[in-house]
């Protein structure tokens, strides 16, 4: 068996004590961390599968996405910035009025699993906290909320209702569940989605995602190309996969990129933007001094940069246009930026 296999396994079966090391095993090997976490995410898929399938239960589902949570641990200091949650951002609270968080919390898990960032609001969140969540991070596309009373079902409609009179209801998927919430009730509110259990809530939220990235790349496709670069002196590779995958052409010069590097490709490019990555503080000299040169010679072009070591104040030191916290946070930026 395979290391991945046996990680696959792992995961399937639930063994929170012997997938960091099996993890860690196959990392090495030289197995690349996304591959591994792909992997996960696939025995996440199957435990999913056979839930809804009725070949096991949520005692069994629960003890599974607790050992994926554990091989992703081991796997985060390997990720580049913002990998283990490509799939996208939700948010996700238990109501208003409403104490319940065991479904809630296996649901979280379950979309944790499938691959994506999850911001986990608690219990008894008012309309009001789901607004605030969303202004601190704007680059979120799902809701999902839940309501176990009968009683707190109406506070589902105030969260659309809160959303709607600020005019951000465009920009949110909603999705609803709950032991008292069907289809009738999501149609009923406005939601965009109901699903009856964790595993179906994950599935979906993938599906649902996939079409506002569908969407998102008709309007990227003209738009680019982008240079990307890590800096001078650090040997980090910068990730380009996301801005690829929502339809951008990336110009990746790699790792330990000189300024004049990047000012050639400028000039022989035109780019529509340029992204900097440093990893390492003794790096951050070299991004400097890159953006000291493009902006000698243009002005017009916004620089967007990046890294473990960076921050926003950072960033206007160092008279960089823009500064993203992770890839995902960086398409949200090329998709108000570049026209």
């Amino acid at each position: 068996m395979s290391r991945l296999d046996e990680v696959f396994k792992l995961v399937s079966i639930g063994k929170s004590k012997l997938i960091a090391p099996a993890v860690q095993a196959a990392l090495d090997e030289g197995a690349d961390a996304v591959e591994v976490l792909n992997t996960m995410i696939g025995a996440m898929d199957e435990v999913g599968e056979k839930f809804k399938r009725e070949e096991i239960f949520v005692p069994e589902m629960l003890v599974s996405a607790k050992a994926m949570k554990k091989g992703v641990e081991v796997l985060k200091p390997h990720l580049a910035s913002g990998a283990a949650g490509a799939a996208g951002k939700v948010i996700i609270g238990t109501v208003a009025g409403d104490l319940h968080d065991i479904g809630k919390n296996l649901v979280a898990m379950m979309i944790e699993s499938a691959g994506f960032e999850v911001m986990d609001l608690g219990v008894d969140v008012p309309a009001e906290r789901f607004v605030e969540a969303y202004q601190a991070n704007p680059d979120t596309k799902i809701i999902a909320l839940s309501a176990l009373l009968t009683t707190t079902m109406p506070s589902m409609q105030a969260v659309l209702d809160e959303l709607n009179s600020r005019g951000l209801r465009e920009k949110y998927i909603v999705m609803v569940g709950g032991a008292p919430v069907n289809q009738s009730f999501a149609d009923q509110i406005g939601a965009d989605y109901y699903t009856p259990d964790a595993a179906t809530c994950a599935e979906t939220a993938k599906a649902a995602f996939s079409t506002i990235k569908d969407t998102f790349k008709e309007t990227a496709a003209n738009k680019g190309p982008i240079i990307m670069a890590t800096v001078h002196g650090d040997i980090h590779d910068i990730v380009k996969v996301v801005l690829e995958s929502y339809g951008y052409k990336v110009i990746d010069l790699g790792k330990d990129v000189p300024p004049e590097t990047v000012v050639e490709a400028f000039y022989k490019h035109k780019p529509k933007a340029i992204g900097l990555s440093a990893l390492m503080t003794t790096t951050v000299v070299s991004m400097e001094k890159t953006i000291t040169m493009l902006k000698q010679i243009n002005d017009m072009c916004p620089i967007f940069v990046g890294g473990a070591v960076l921050t926003a104040d950072f960033a206007k030191e160092i008279n960089a246009d823009y500064y993203s916290k992770d890839a995902m946070e960086a398409v949200e930026l090329m998709n108000q930026i570049i026209d």
